[in-house]
Order: structure tokens, then sequence, then C-alpha cells
């Protein structure tokens, strides 16, 4: 007797496969279930004795033969499941804060990179000098997290700007130093002494609270006039990329642009409209020293509100190979810019060589940098020499703000001309009305 043939498997049909047979009958059979209402409206109208539900006896049959064949969800679109999305990997937990004994480690480093600087004096692990409530200055020392120096004025200037950038005149440059990873903050009193006494200022050395930021990154950097914040331009916006630290006379330097906060925060916003607007980086000059007062080449610049901005022209370059600078200068009552002070050296060409009137590129930048700053109404002044200009913007700026004012060469009252750069400043409060504006 011949053996039997062995059954053989199955194959098993997984979930969401589907042969080419069951779609095929599927799209046959089901098309003609949903032909049902018509079948079945025709019939009525036409031999209502015969129906006896016949047709929805079909359908009904016909659905659950193609049931059988491929489910329904294959043919109208598959009912997928929700993938669930792969679960997002959380953020490293924070490093422990450092211990007391890591701290101690920390300022010693710290006190030693000071003799390295050749910063000759002996940090005090006391407090001294002001300690603002907003600084955290008081928790630090309290917590033996921070060293103090003491000095003068010039003193503080030079130490700080070691500390921060690795250089007591940086230029435009931003440095580093072992220091710029710790907090520094300097202080001093918002008044200045009498009878002789000397300005001291207090720079601070702080171990953050959660350590020292990776390398290469810098700790927050700033000082304390009496209650009021300053910061630094360049820890706002990078001196490479977003603006060009420059002075016509090639003295630029990032120790000299520190200036309140909100002073800073509304310089950043400016530069980058400006940028949009032109397409060219914008020359920031002279703020303030970190500790305000005097400062050279200025009468005002003292208190952390004024701002000197070049209306650069990257696509010339002048003879010391920086972005050419334009002077104006007002003759015969007619704007010229020349790559001289006074009307001299080379003309910049106008837009239209035929009206004597015709804006130059640099005129155009420095109409936009007034549309720029024109809705900013805490920017009391804006100085610039060129009248043709300017002058449409002062009555606006006086509508806004009674006695906020666009100065230029015929109303500039004690300002000083203003040919090669535009100076802002800001100032709160009411403003005088009616008299000649003083710097």
């Amino acid at each position: 007797m011949p053996p039997r043939p062995q059954p053989q498997p199955r194959a098993v049909r997984r979930e969401g496969q589907h042969s080419a047979r069951s779609l095929l009958a599927a799209a046959v059979l089901i098309p003609l279930a949903c032909a049902y209402p018509l079948l079945e409206r025709q019939f009525q109208d036409s031999e209502p004795a015969r129906d006896n539900g016949e047709l929805a006896q079909l359908s009904a049959s016909t659905i659950e033969l193609a049931a059988q064949f491929v489910p329904l969800q294959a043919v109208f679109g598959y009912d997928a499941q929700p993938v669930e999305a792969p679960p997002v990997a959380e953020p490293p937990p924070p490093p422990p804060p450092p211990t007391p004994e890591q701290i101690t480690a920390l300022l010693d480093d710290a006190a030693a990179t000071l003799v390295d600087l050749e910063i000759k004096i002996d940090p005090r692990r006391r407090a001294r000098g002001p300690l603002p409530a907003g600084s955290g200055l008081q928790q630090a020392h309290d917590e033996a997290r921070a060293l103090v120096l003491e000095g003068r004025f010039e003193q503080i200037r030079q130490w700080m700007a070691l500390a921060q950038f690795g250089s007591r005149e940086p230029g435009p440059h931003c440095g580093f130093s072992p220091l710029s990873r710790y907090d520094l903050v300097v202080t001093r009193t918002a008044k200045a002494a009498k009878g002789g006494a000397k300005d001291l200022a207090y720079l601070h050395i702080v171990v953050p609270a959660q350590g020292l930021p990776g390398p290469g990154q810098r700790g927050t950097h700033e000082a304390w006039i009496g209650d009021e914040r300053w910061v630094n331009l360049a820890d706002s916006l990078d001196p490479s990329r977003d603006y060009v630290p420059f002075k016509t006379n090639g003295n630029e330097s990032l120790s000299r642009q520190w200036a309140q906060a909100n002073v800073v925060a509304g310089l950043v916003n400016i530069a980058n409209e400006y940028h949009q607007h032109t397409g060219m980086l914008l020359g920031i000059g002279d703020l303030s020293h970190v500790t305000g007062g005097k400062i050279g080449d200025h009468w005002t610049h003292q208190k952390g509100v004024d701002v000197d901005v070049y209306l650069l022209d990257h696509d010339h370059v002048s003879t010391d190979g920086r972005p050419q600078v334009w002077w104006n200068h007002i003759k015969r009552g007619v704007s010229i810019w020349t790559a001289e002070p006074k009307g001299k050296g080379a003309r910049e060409p106008v837009a239209d060589p035929a009206d004597e009137h015709s804006r130059t590129p640099t005129s155009t930048r420095l109409e936009v940098l007034a549309n720029i700053v024109l809705p900013i109404d805490d920017i009391a002044y804006f100085v610039h020499n060129d009248s043709s200009v300017l002058d449409p913007f002062d009555a606006q700026a006086g509508a806004r703000r009674p006695g906020r004012r666009f100065l230029h060469a015929q109303n500039r009252g004690f300002w000083p001309a203003h040919a090669d750069h535009v100076h802002l400043r800001w100032v709160a409060g009411e403003l005088p009305v009616g008299v000649a504006p003083r710097p």
C-alpha cells in the first residue's frame, strides 16, 4: 500500500500581510456590496414586489464573504496602531556641587593664577567693599567660595581685563585666561570718594555654586556700580562674528565696552537689526570702563549710558587695512562724505552724480540706523553731523518723548561734532525741553 502523503504545513498569515488573491477578491466583492443602496432604490422604483429584502441579504452576505478574504481596513486604509515615539534621552544630571575641599583647591588655583598674571597683591578670603543684594556675593563669601582684590579704579580695570581676557589691554580680541571660567564681579560705591580720598573698587573671584563651567566656557562676568548691574558687550555679542570692535584712531578695546545691562541689551538688538537691513556688521567703539568714571578720548562715557557706533564700509578698505570710515562734512549747505576729516580726501560716490543732494551708501546706512533707533524711546540722544538725514527725525523723536533729540551739525548745541561715528545716549526720567542740549 503506497504511503499516504504527509500533510504540508500551512503558511501562517501574519497580521498586516495579505495575499494578492485576497486583495483581488475584496476589490471585486466590496464595491458590489457598496452599490446596494443604489440597486435597492432602483428595485423599489421599478419592481417593489420582487425585493423582499433580497438585496439587503445579498449585501450582508457579500460583505461577510469579503471579510473572510481580507480585513476591510486593508482596502479602506490600514488601521495602524499608533507608533510610540522613542523615549527622549534625558540630559545627564548636573555634576554635584563642589565639596568644601574642592572649593578651597579652586581658590588656591585662582590665587596662583593671579601671580602668573603678575597681579602683585594678595587676595583676601573675607568680604570687603559693597556687596549688592542682586550680586550673590554675600552668599558666596558666607560659603567661602570667593576671593576679593581691593584697588584703585585703574588697577581694578587692568586686573579685570587680565582675568577676563588674559591681557591688560585686550584690544578687539576676546582672549581667555584660567580665571575666565570663574565668576568675576567688580563692585564699587555709586558715588565718588570725597575729600581727597581714593576711589576704590573691588574684584571678586568666585567659584560658582555648581562648580566651574567646562573648559573653554566662561563664568558670569559683571560689575555693580552701587546697585546697578553692568555687563560687557563681548559677553552678549561675539566680536569676531556679530560686530566689529572699532575706533577711528585704532585704540578699540573690549575692556572699554562695559555699560548698564539694559543699554547692552538694547545695543545687541540694534546691531542685529542693522546687520539684517544692511548686510554689514556695525562697528562699535567705546562704551565705558568696568568701574565707570573718566575715560580717555571723551567728555562723556562715564556712566554706562553712552555708545559710539561706526557705519563701516566693508566694501572698501582704508590705508590701515580696516573697513573704510567716511567722514561727514557740511559744505555750503550740502552734506558730503570724504575719506578724511573736514571734507578732505576722496569723496564717497553718490547714487546720482547729477544730484548734489543724492545719498551715498553711508548716508543710506545712517538713515537705516536712525529708523532702527527712532522707536527706542530710552535712547534720548542720537548724535551725528549729517543734518540732511537727521533733521526729519528730530521732530519725530520729540513728539514721541518730550526732549528727545536727533542732533546734527545745525542743532547740536554744546555737543561736539560727530563726523565719523554716531553717539547714542540712554537717559531715564524727564529730559530738558526748549534748551540747548548738553553732553
